[in-house]
């Protein structure tokens, strides 16, 4: 029994990239301060740094502050300062590991209450 031939693969295809897992432990806005802190974990293996972005949707429209933090011993804190009128909103973190030191990309999103 003989078999087909494999079709060509694509350029550029390869096996996926293997992924870092991120995970969001706290994600919680200061009353007092009204600053966002943000914590988490990196997979294992994972150095540099973590992009830690938030998002709210304010009258219409889609606002950002972003921020780096580095990864050490496998874990993060980044603490970002809202304006006033962010701070009663409902908003969304993500850390995004673009991958160092042989460790792949890794992501994680999670919502922040009022």
């Amino acid at each position: 029994v003989g078999r087909a031939p494999a079709a060509p693969a694509a350029p550029g295809a390869g096996p996926p990239a293997a992924r870092t897992p991120v995970a969001v432990t706290t994600a919680t806005i200061s009353p007092r301060t009204g600053r966002l802190l943000v914590r988490g974990r990196v997979g294992h293996g994972a150095r540099g740094r973590v992009v830690v972005a938030y998002r709210v949707r304010l009258g219409g429209r889609t606002r950002t502050r972003s921020t780096t933090a580095p990864v050490v011993g496998g874990r993060f804190t980044a603490r970002i300062a809202l304006p006033r009128a962010w701070r009663s909103a409902r908003g969304r973190v993500e850390v995004r590991y673009t991958g160092a030191g042989g460790a792949g990309t890794g992501r994680a999103s999670v919502r922040v209450g009022r």
